[in-house]
């Protein structure tokens, strides 16, 4: 199975099902694997840390996911050494980092225009729009016709 997630939304599932686990040796390890139960490919949208607990989380959570096998892509508005920006935390995040940089292709986009919220928007505008089956004429002519 795929999944598509925002990350801070994945957070909040991942706390979720912490609050509900059973205490043991292994909790985060356990919460993952039972998430990443069926799934194939992952996809963690906006993916940025901003505090040490998560930064606990996710590091454990792609080592599980990375044992499975689990296909991970992450996008990102921050370079890697951007995440965790806290200094008095971030070198704790190293190793998640560096986790990063040894099983994932980092790919750059940089550009003056940010495409995501243009493609957003598109998206947004096309959900709403009505096609009338008359503005195209090869199928107006054939509705035409099947209706004479």
């Amino acid at each position: 199975m795929k999944r598509r997630i925002h990350f801070h939304e994945f957070l909040r599932e991942m706390n979720r099902r912490l609050v509900n686990e059973p205490r043991g040796d292994d909790r985060l390890g356990s919460a993952s694997r039972q998430w990443l139960d069926g799934v194939e490919l992952l996809c963690f949208d906006e993916f940025h840390v901003h505090d040490i607990a998560d930064a606990f989380l996710i590091g454990r959570f792609l080592e599980i996911a990375l044992e499975l096998g689990t296909r991970i892509v992450l996008t990102s508005n921050y370079a890697l050494q951007g995440l965790l920006p806290n200094p008095e935390f971030h070198e704790r995040f190293g190793p998640t980092i560096a986790r990063i940089e040894r099983h994932f292709a980092v790919v750059h986009f940089d550009g003056a225009h940010d495409l995501s919220r243009t493609l957003s928007r598109l998206a947004e505008m096309q959900s709403r729009t009505y096609r009338n089956p008359f503005d195209n004429p090869a199928v107006s002519s054939e509705i035409t016709t099947s209706l004479t």
